[in-house]
């Protein structure tokens, strides 16, 4: 049985419907690139006209959406195919594109409500295989659907928003290396956690996290069969006794590696 919301909670989230309103996606967009003129980053200048606005915006929807040219013109009267086609160009520079995507999270987090929605120093990571081309060089056959797909490695923010995301081959690599690389690509959010998943971690990675200034956080597959092994006699705190096996000869140890040394 699900639980009941809070009165309170109820109240406050009629009062911000009531607020916000209702609100287009074409009016979301303008505003927010009113903003931080993310068109202009897109394009590298300043727009030259409507139509030029249009086709930033109809080349990221393109993208974002994965529909083809033809279906995201359907959509735009004012826009051919070929304009979309040419806008979905400008959008895969992904220089821009990154640059782009950085105003846009950068002005999000601006808003105090932000504050709110959780730690500003946590963030995950995951990785989701997402249907391509066959042609696509770095495309493998997906495990289930065993279609043509390419693995996208995200993170995302406590407070919500992707910050980094990445291209991934299936099935051939740990996503370890790609989880640090989103963080250390990303310093000024200065991440003191990183939650990953059984794929997402090694313990040469943790270490290797550690030393770079941020925690490697892993929620291991099976964890119940998984132990810690300490030496005999060490005091292990209540909670951890289910996990701990005090097993390790620490002196048998010592003994052995001076006879192998002489």
């Amino acid at each position: 049985m699900a639980d009941e919301d809070d009165p309170e909670l109820v109240k406050l989230r009629a009062a911000l419907d009531r607020r916000i309103g209702e609100a287009q996606l074409p009016e979301i967009i303008l505003g927010v690139d009113a903003e931080v003129r993310f068109s202009w980053i897109m394009l590298g200048r300043e727009p030259r006209s409507a139509s030029e606005l249009l086709m930033v915006y109809a080349g990221v929807l393109a993208h974002g959406t994965a529909l083809s040219a033809a279906e995201t013109a359907r959509m735009i009267p004012q826009l051919g195919a070929p304009a979309v086609r040419q806008a979905m160009r400008w959008a895969s520079d992904e220089r821009r594109l990154a640059e782009a995507h950085r105003a846009v999270l950068s002005f999000m987090h601006r808003h105090p409500i932000c504050a709110t929605w959780g730690r500003p120093d946590l963030a995950s990571s995951d990785m989701m295989s997402l249907e391509t081309a066959k042609r696509v060089w770095q495309a493998r056959p997906e495990p289930r659907r065993q279609t043509p797909s390419i693995g996208i490695y995200s993170h995302v923010r406590d407070r919500w928003g992707i910050f980094h995301a990445q291209t991934l081959v299936l099935n051939e690599q740990r996503q370890a290396g790609a989880a640090i690389e989103g963080v250390m690509r990303h310093e000024e959010l200065e991440i003191a956690q990183l939650a990953v998943d059984t794929h997402g971690y090694t313990d040469f990675a943790m270490a290797l996290a550690k030393l770079l200034g941020f925690d490697l956080c892993p929620r291991l597959k099976a964890l119940k069969d998984r132990h810690l092994f300490v030496p005999r006699g060490t005091e292990v705190p209540e909670k951890l006794r289910p996990i701990c096996r005090a097993i390790i000869d620490v002196m048998s140890w010592c003994t052995r590696t001076t006879s192998t040394s002489s």
